[in-house]
């Protein structure tokens, strides 16, 4: 017989049941979201730090590589800068012995410097390719007063617009010799000059020039040597790190199908596996409309150096410009090159759905193993008491004895059974 006004939620059992699950459900959940939380968290983190690490490996590798492109460089045009020095050196002992002719009186001045002259026009070396001239230092325009090559020049100011080529912004390349030599008495100047052949004259080469100030006639001697072959043999370096960037790119997986890209500051696409030689200039990104290498190298500057944007998926979706992405883009200045990597969102959160989906197995383990352990805690908290109500009913029917009052249990029904016991005794 139920006590009159009984509920089920006022049976011990019932409750043990309830506040057992309430606490274990609630702190399994709030655990679990934490959890949950901290290690998607920790797992996008570490997909990103990889990322960017693998983009900062391959730019320190780059600068390692230019590094030794440019220490080779600056070899190279210190030799030429030494032969340059050596040359003119016997080039101003012909002026000199010419001009101590004319202080010993042996030769007026005007013979002298025609003596000196020829001797100049004369000169040669670095089979044939190294020559002199003589220019005036007179401002604002130098004259040319003795030229090797291009005896048409004698005599004429040197101010027409083919002589703007000097230190690669189109000085006027006589007046910066001037400059330099008003300075230091000496130095060097780069411009650009044709370059003669057995059969004339190339276009304009790289040239670098050693010129000279001499004092008492007001000359200034120079001389210069073609550095091409030194520009050619730097592009060539260059070249050979694309190539092997571009074989490592290709070995290179970012998740399943993410990879790596390189492209210059003009948005010329040097390294990717489906889009080498394509015309980046006009391929725009969906979410701002911009040139999207023009918003991978706004992203290069920016603290996080990261751009999610849309693309297709090559070379299952090749074309189809859908997918959502993500690149961590690093800037190499000293050749204007743009290293990126780049990883396509539903793969990098593909681990963090089957992190969730263990996450809810565990979580949906514990929960049963929870309700296990809580009805096995009440069925031995409350039976103990089960048995005492029955025999209580029975002495109640002056039916009981004390043999029928049971002791077990815990400490407390088991006191509850001994009191019962000696009430009836």
């Amino acid at each position: 017989m139920r006590v009159a006004g009984s509920f089920p939620l006022r049976s011990l059992r019932t409750r043990i049941i309830v506040v057992v699950m309430v606490v274990v459900v609630s702190t399994t959940v709030s655990m679990l979201i934490d959890e949950q939380r901290a290690l998607v968290m920790a797992t996008t983190k570490a997909q990103e730090e990889s990322a960017r690490n693998l983009v900062n490996a391959v730019t320190l590798s780059v600068g390692s590589q230019y590094a030794s492109i440019r220490f080779h460089e600056r070899a190279s045009l210190d030799k030429r800068k030494a032969m340059l020095r050596s040359a003119l050196s016997l080039a101003m002992s012909q002026v000199t012995a010419a001009y101590e002719l004319t202080k010993s009186k042996k030769l007026g001045e005007a013979q002298a410097k025609a003596r000196a002259m020829t001797a100049l026009r004369r000169m040669r070396y670095d089979h044939g390719v190294g020559y002199f001239w003589i220019n005036s230092a007179e401002r604002p325009t130098p004259r040319m007063v003795m030229h090797a090559l291009i005896p048409e020049l004698e005599g004429k100011l040197l101010d027409a617009p083919r002589f703007n080529c000097a230190l690669g912004r189109n000085e006027n390349l006589f007046r910066a010799m001037v400059d330099v030599c008003s300075k230091k008495g000496a130095g060097y100047v780069d411009y650009l000059w044709p370059k003669p052949t057995r059969d004339g004259r190339t276009a304009r080469q790289p040239k670098l020039s050693y010129v000279r100030l001499f004092r008492p006639w007001g000359w200034i001697v120079g001389t210069g040597l073609y550095i091409d072959d030194i520009e050619r043999d730097k592009r060539k370096r260059v070249d050979a790190v694309v190539q092997e960037l571009r074989e490592s790119f290709s070995r290179i997986k970012v998740a399943q199908t993410g990879y790596m890209f390189l492209f210059t500051g003009k948005l010329k696409m040097l390294i990717h596996p489906s889009h080498v030689g394509a015309d980046y200039r006009t391929l725009p990104n969906p979410d701002t409309g911009n040139p999207v290498l023009l918003d991978l190298k706004a992203a290069s500057q920016s603290p996080r150096r990261k751009l999610e944007y849309v693309f297709d998926k090559p070379p299952t979706h090749k074309g189809q410009f859908r997918f959502r992405k993500v690149a961590f883009v690093q800037h190499f200045e000293p050749l204007d090159w743009y290293i990126a990597s780049s990883v396509y969102l539903d793969e990098m959160e593909r681990p963090i759905k089957a992190l969730r989906t263990r996450i809810m197995i565990l979580g949906a383990v514990l929960l049963f193993a929870s309700l296990l352990l809580s009805l096995w805690l009440s069925r031995n908290l409350a039976q103990p008491l089960m048995h005492l109500s029955r025999a209580a009913r029975k002495i109640q029917g002056a039916g009981g004895t004390r043999s029928s009052v049971p002791v077990s249990g815990t400490v407390e029904t088991r006191e509850l059974g001994l009191v019962l016991n000696e009430m009836i005794g």
